[in-house]
């Protein structure tokens, strides 16, 4: 017999953030999960936290060689596939609130077998107290069939999303074939949408239950990003929203103008970051913005001061 859920969580030297997320895992209020940790030739020892946490059934796996983030994201999901119905890819430094499993239980009762069951998550700095009650765990699910086109705008106007705030169904879960480079690190939302149809089940936890670790600029992990990254990520929001008439051209640059500004900060935790002047201009160039919302927007950004001064450094 299948077992239900699968936390896989796919490391690499970061032994010290990875003890919040496992004790995260240690306080859910429904245990019936299996974690498994690749360990990506790290050249720290992951093995005597796991044991520290013996109360947790983890199997870990080291990989012969070193595979990368995204490669290592894929090998989880190669392994796992055939062994579990639900598979989450959880970030090492990140963590869940404590009834996130329970809620993810709740939302396939009754036979029901969704895709996807996407969590909205919070960002942290440090550590997030675990034990805030959630009222009730049949207040956080919103179960409904959407499309491609509805969870494109969602994700346009802000709903957060990343690789390890989402639990896939095992059978859905397709291989990592898309062009990674255009999108560097948010290549996150490309993938899920694109292994979403218009028949797609998708259950939405609207109670904040994953908390998603902040990156600074020492994160290496943002180094790749740039400008056209977030261009090329606005572009495909079109291709999926205007060009099937789900959203007009003016609708469309209305909320793409939010993303293009809000996107920015992450582009500061790069060293290579244009002005905000510039990467206005380019976004500008480029179609993706409205002229009439950006100047709405600039004086609530003026607001933040110090930080607004960087976007004209």
């Amino acid at each position: 017999m299948r077992d239900i859920l699968a936390i896989a969580i796919p490391v690499y030297n970061n032994v010290a953030l990875m003890r919040a997320c496992l004790q995260s895992l240690l306080v859910q209020t429904d245990r019936r999960f299996n974690v498994h940790v690749y360990d990506d030739c790290s050249t720290q020892d992951y093995r005597p936290l796991l044991e520290s946490f013996g109360d947790l059934k983890i199997e870990y796996v080291c990989n012969e060689k070193n595979l990368g983030a995204l490669a290592n994201m894929q090998n989880s999901y190669n392994n796992l596939k055939n062994r579990y119905d639900l598979i989450m890819i959880m970030h090492e430094d990140d963590m869940l609130h404590q009834n996130f499993v329970e809620a993810v239980y709740y939302s396939i009762q009754d036979g029901r077998k969704p895709d996807f069951i996407i969590s909205h998550f919070l960002e942290f700095n440090d550590e997030p107290e675990l034990k805030k009650d959630v009222q009730t765990i049949k207040s956080t699910i919103a179960h409904s069939r959407i499309s491609k086109k509805d969870l494109c705008f969602l994700v346009l106007k802000g709903q957060p999303l990343a690789f390890g705030s989402v639990v896939y169904n095992a059978k859905v879960f397709k291989q990592m074939d898309l062009d990674f480079n255009r999108y560097a690190e948010f290549a996150d939302r490309p993938f899920l949408l694109d292994g979403l149809t218009d028949k797609a089940e998708v259950v939405v936890l609207s109670a904040p239950l994953y908390y998603y670790r902040s990156h600074t600029a020492s994160d290496t992990r943002w180094k790749k990003l740039g400008a056209k990254h977030i261009f090329n990520l606005v572009k495909l929001y079109r291709s999926i929203l205007v060009e099937s008439n789900f959203l007009s051209v003016s609708l469309f640059k209305k909320y793409a103008t939010g993303f293009v500004f809000e996107s920015y900060k992450n582009l500061l935790l790069t060293k290579a970051a244009p002005s905000f002047f510039s990467y206005l201009l380019m976004a500008g160039s480029k179609d993706l913005l409205s002229v009439k919302y950006s100047l709405f927007r600039v004086p609530f950004i003026n607001k933040s001061g110090t930080f607004f001064k960087k976007f004209f450094h």
